[in-house]
């Protein structure tokens, strides 16, 4: 279910959002529109195992290389030194693993549901190929589990995503464990 992101909000208020036929989700799902619409977001029963989205590409900048390094203080020359860099096997300089990896959650965010999230307590990567400036990433995003927490009044979900480069070479692999889901009151 692509719910529209930040193409879908004009001042404020969210516009017809349109779910694309090639995107796995349960009637219970677009029925969490609605909260999407008002920030409130999905809840733990919106959501079914399997249910799967793939986002919108974001090219990634000189400008995000620069900030990331002001941000984390990793300055390595493999992201910031061109010509160190393009002595290496990689020719030129990469961007930042975790970089990527916080854009990819980013586009998911933009472009999935919006999840009624608590906490997220896990997060496992894979850096499979380089990033350089000027690829463009996109991410398929699936939930793979889902378990309920009757006592705590909440439920966990387990995402995978898989980051791509524009040449739909996969670049990074991500599962994201233990986020926290408000349910629905009973």
């Amino acid at each position: 279910m692509v719910l529209g992101g930040l193409d879908s909000v004009v001042g404020g208020h969210a516009q017809g959002v349109e779910l694309p036929a090639h995107v796995n989700w349960s009637e219970r799902a677009r029925g969490c529109l609605g909260r999407w619409r008002r920030r409130r977001g999905c809840n733990f029963e919106d959501l079914e195992v399997g249910a799967t989205w793939e986002t919108r590409g974001r090219t990634i900048t000189e400008a995000d290389l620069v900030t990331y390094a002001g941000l984390s203080g990793n300055f390595g020359p493999i992201h910031m030194d061109e010509e160190f860099a393009r002595a290496t096997s990689f020719g030129s300089r990469l961007a930042h693993g975790p970089l990527v990896l916080d854009i990819a959650i980013g586009l998911g965010n933009l472009d999935g549901p919006r999840m009624a999230t608590l906490a997220g307590t896990e997060l496992h990567c894979r850096f499979l190929k380089p990033v350089k400036m000027g690829d463009t990433i996109h991410v398929r995003w699936m939930i793979e589990d889902k378990v309920l927490d009757e006592a705590r009044g909440r439920g966990r979900i387990v995402s995978r995503l898989d980051v791509y480069n524009q040449r739909e070479e996969l670049v990074q692999e991500v599962a994201v464990g233990g986020v926290d889901l408000d349910r629905v009151e009973s």
